[in-house]
């Protein structure tokens, strides 16, 4: 008897040992960030766009033809340029994004949520990569726990909290954020000057002769095929949360890093030095201001989750995402 638990504890290992990632949109721990908050300093201002297939299986069926590369301007307004099954848009951004305190910029798809299932959202995934030079590339390590037995078909709903650094994570108007910390000691990018972002489409078969993979060598799940003129991943909008223009700037924010960020519920995280005159507010992704105080390392009793934070010494205001664990 003792052999056949042992069995089966063995054979749960694998399941149980699945990270569960950050949940969907306004569920505790989620990431996704509204796109109308004041976290965004700026915005993608066009795509040069790649199209790829209608359907990867039968080239003869042409490339999606759904939305203009200028659709991505601007904040997510829900019109989305379709790359396709593994189309990809190169975006540039001047002034550069750069590394700050938690999320630096988040990318914006136009999936739904499944109204018959009450954790399950319509999603499309992409790969994202950033360059400073647009010749030298570095992926974001993409990460998906999704089943890789049974294909997710055309219009199937996939789980938010499966998925980590990929594009099309949350639902539309709501965007999926990226943090160049992640990439700091990536060779040939300097994470203090992104000047490109590429988005790729995942074709997320699961069939061996066109699926991708994570990054560790995972087969990707999401709805296959998407047969369509605007089948793939759709680009809404790319949004920065830091630049090399004040009051973000990139000289600012190398003298002021609070830490640590992410944090664990009621940890304190070190703003300044002892005797540092300071105002600081915690907000709510929506804009909703949650708690302030004067403390130079306060700890907040928050539920886990992405927030925002504005801190104010001296007449200068400094602002960053803050991620509580």
């Amino acid at each position: 008897m003792r052999g056949f638990q042992l069995i089966f504890v063995l054979l749960l290992l694998p399941v149980f040992s699945m990270a569960q990632y950050a949940p969907r949109d306004n569920w505790p721990g989620s990431t996704a960030i509204p796109g109308d908050s004041s976290l965004f300093v700026d915005w993608a201002k066009q795509a040069q766009v790649t199209r790829g297939f209608v359907d990867i299986r039968n080239p003869q069926a042409g490339m999606v033809t759904v939305g203009l590369p200028e659709m991505t301007a601007g904040y997510p307004n829900g019109e989305a340029v379709s790359l396709g099954d593994g189309g990809m848009a190169v975006l540039e951004f001047e002034p550069a994004i750069v590394n700050g305190p938690g999320a630096d910029f988040a990318v914006f798809e136009n999936g739904f949520h499944i109204k018959t299932e009450s954790d399950s959202d319509f999603l499309e995934l992409a790969f994202v990569e950033v360059s400073s030079d647009g010749f030298i590339w570095v992926r974001f390590a993409a990460l998906s726990d999704n089943d890789t037995v049974k294909q997710l078909r055309t219009f199937d709903g996939s789980r938010a909290h499966k998925v980590h650094n990929l594009a099309g994570k949350y639902v539309g108007n709501y965007g999926t954020p990226f943090d160049l910390e992640e990439l700091k000691d990536s060779l040939g990018i300097d994470v203090m000057a992104i000047r490109f972002v590429r988005v790729i489409d995942v074709v997320g078969s699961l069939n061996d002769s066109f699926a991708t993979r994570d990054s560790r060598g995972f087969k990707i799940n999401d709805p296959f095929p998407t047969p369509f003129p605007q089948g793939g991943f759709d680009l809404d909008a790319i949004g920065v949360i830091y630049n090399q223009h004040s009051p973000n700037g990139s000289e600012e924010l190398s003298a002021f890093r609070p830490y640590p960020n992410p944090l664990k519920a009621g940890q304190p995280i070190h703003l300044a030095e002892e005797g540092t005159p300071l105002n600081w507010t915690i907000y709510s992704l929506a804009g909703k201001k949650l708690v302030e105080g004067k403390t130079v390392s306060p700890a907040f009793d928050l539920v886990p989750g992405h927030y925002f934070m504005e801190v104010n010494s001296g007449g200068q205001l400094k602002r960053f995402s803050l991620i509580i664990q």
